[in-house]
């Protein structure tokens, strides 16, 4: 085992209450049975970290005080007993969730959807050492793919599991509504899956010209009603999309993208916010347009996440736009709250490495 003695410094980033997050030195222990603790390296933040860190309510996912961060990479520093699948010295990515593995549902394989995965949620990987108490939730990352780039196997494992859910496939025309980290990696995971065109709408047009630089095929500024939105992708397609994933969260771009899809085809809705919104409904059920729903990712979609960067298929270095020191967390979260131009994906570096 370590010796833990010669651990002195575990300066970690605890939220306490609503916006009251403290740099703190936190003690380390050993790993126990089917645990492993790790030296951590990146952490990148997503919208949910702002808004637990607004709120004070990871939603179940934690008690507060709880450590930040759930995007994360780091190196095998211990393993505790039973432990077979990684070794001391492992760069791995680090899926989170921690499921009862006994239900229905944990043996199909969707741990995703185990009752028990969201409210064991760790929020705990923003700090030099972390535990993960679920070693085979490590995936271990090749050589050449970045502790930075470990970090984003957490967005792309979203995004993997929406373009699987969603049913892209080979020659398939895609429309990605919402050009922000997710919505930019749905876009590449539908080019990897062999989609021939996707379109990307946002109300940003930077975040739109990134998306063509990173592959998409035609972008659309979305303004106007749904219906504008709808004319512009399809004459810029030259036909409604055969797939459409809805990324932003917003009602008008879900409706868009349910105007938008062809006859038969799906419409996924990955971004989620308000609990009830205003959809043509009827339009979808009258055309046979399927409304599929996706939370988080499985194992599978994480091992195929880390498999796409190691393979080269996705390319996420360009969405890493700003890093930070874990000394500074705050000046990181103010950087991604405020969405100013030029931010796409934000890593706080929790150690020093090369």
């Amino acid at each position: 085992m370590l010796d833990m003695e010669n651990i002195k410094n575990n300066l970690s980033a605890v939220l306490h209450k609503p916006l009251d997050i403290r740099l703190e030195n936190r003690p380390v222990r050993n790993p126990a049975k089917g645990e492993v603790l790790l030296s951590m390296r990146s952490v990148g933040i997503c919208g949910t970290d702002i808004e637990v860190w607004h709120s004070g309510n990871a939603g179940g996912f934690g008690i507060l005080p709880t450590v930040m961060g759930h995007e994360g990479s780091g190196v095998i520093c211990a393993i505790g007993e039973g432990v077979t699948n990684v070794k001391v010295g492992d760069r791995v990515a680090l899926m989170g969730g921690d499921s009862c593995e006994k239900c229905d549902l944990c043996k199909d394989g969707k741990f995703n959807l185990c009752s028990e995965w969201g409210s064991n949620f760790p929020w705990d990987f923003l700090a030099r050492y972390a535990i993960h108490t679920r070693a085979e939730q490590c995936f271990k990352l090749a050589d050449h793919v970045s502790f930075d780039e470990g970090a984003l196997a957490e967005p792309l494992a979203v995004a993997t599991r929406t373009c699987t859910r969603a049913g892209i496939t080979v020659g398939d025309n895609v429309l990605v509504c919402g050009a922000g980290s997710v919505g930019l990696l749905c876009m590449m995971v539908s080019k990897a899956m062999g989609a021939a065109t996707v379109c990307v709408t946002d109300i940003n047009q930077s975040k739109l010209d990134l998306a063509k630089k990173l592959g998409a095929n035609f972008t659309v500024l979305a303004t106007g009603s749904s219906s504008d939105v709808k004319n512009k992708v399809t004459d810029a397609i030259g036909c409604m999309p055969d797939r459409s994933v809805e990324c932003s969260a917003a009602e008008a771009s879900v409706r868009a993208a349910i105007l938008s899809t062809k006859s038969g085809g799906t419409v996924t809705l990955v971004g989620l916010s308000n609990n009830e919104m205003t959809l043509p409904i009827v339009n979808a059920a009258t055309r046979e347009v399927d409304i599929l729903g996706v939370l988080a990712y499985t194992r599978k979609d994480y091992a195929s996440a880390v498999s796409l960067m190691a393979t080269g298929r996705v390319n996420v270095k360009p969405l890493i736009t700003h890093t930070f020191k874990l000394e500074d967390t705050l000046k990181a979260y103010e950087l991604v709250k405020n969405q100013e131009d030029g931010v796409v994906k934000t890593i706080i570096r929790c150690n020093d490495f090369e």
